[in-house]
């Protein structure tokens, strides 16, 4: 519709005017992998020209693309690995969510493969690469409350056998807010109830509820130090209901 009513006089005419032009499969998307993560092309038509050139110069460019999504692996954060990713596999010709799964687990760190083995995984690729992002970040934050490297986590957590039939929400993480931040758990100061989803995180890791320590929440000495506090204040303001003369 907007190439209907004028002619082609900007850079944007041009390119959509290129993109009516190109054919099913590789050329078309590689003109929705360009609106997604280079629109600036759009407004310029020669580069748009010369990246087009660039791509499909490769004689096998989809084969390329695969060789390169294959060797894609997790060396950062899951939110990371997730975005370059999706910036390969627009290239290809992929449409089922199964096949795309398969293929981005295999690049993941080993902690948050061990985690999806505990639950009922997604069975949208959209939600699983949530779901990674939400396990990658739990990790990191009780990495940082319990002071130890990464690399040494899960062999001090818990680690069930056999797989929970726990599916932990995908609504956790955001897209504007999938970069870890450290949480600090401090079981003296009162910092208000457990959402869903921390209680479900932390049940996932085998971490006690209450204080966030690799122990069950009966075995947590805070715990009990904070109900006898609670007991104790509880039985002074009985007696001092008992006794109004003493004011």
């Amino acid at each position: 519709m907007h190439l209907a009513h004028c002619h082609l006089v900007t850079d944007y005419d041009k390119s959509l005017y290129m993109s009516t032009w190109l054919k099913d499969g590789s050329p078309k998307s590689w003109f929705w992998a360009i609106e997604k993560t280079k629109p600036e092309l759009l407004n310029d038509h020669a580069a748009l020209v010369e990246d087009f050139r660039k791509h499909f110069g490769d004689s096998d460019f989809v084969n390329s693309q695969m060789e390169k999504i294959k060797k894609l692996i997790q060396h950062a954060s899951a939110a990371k690995y997730a975005s370059a990713f999706h910036k390969i596999l627009v290239h290809l010709p992929i449409h089922d969510d199964l096949i795309k799964i398969n293929m981005f687990k295999k690049g993941f760190k080993d902690d948050v493969k061990a985690l999806f083995l505990m639950i009922q995984s997604p069975t949208t690729f959209d939600d699983y690469v949530v779901q990674a992002i939400t396990f990658d970040n739990c990790i990191y934050v009780h990495a940082q409350e319990l002071n130890v490297d990464r690399k040494n986590i899960m062999s001090i957590l818990p680690v069930p056998a056999a797989p929970h039939q726990l599916h932990l929400s995908t609504t956790l993480y955001t897209p504007a807010s999938t970069n870890p931040v450290p949480m600090k758990v401090d079981a003296i100061h009162y910092r208000g109830p457990l959402s869903t989803e921390e209680k479900q995180c932390r049940r996932s890791l085998g971490l006690c509820g209450y204080c966030s320590g690799k122990h069950e929440i009966t075995a947590c000495t805070a715990l009990s130090k904070c109900n006898a506090v609670s007991s104790s204040s509880g039985s002074s303001s009985q007696q001092g209901k008992g006794k109004p003369g003493a004011h």
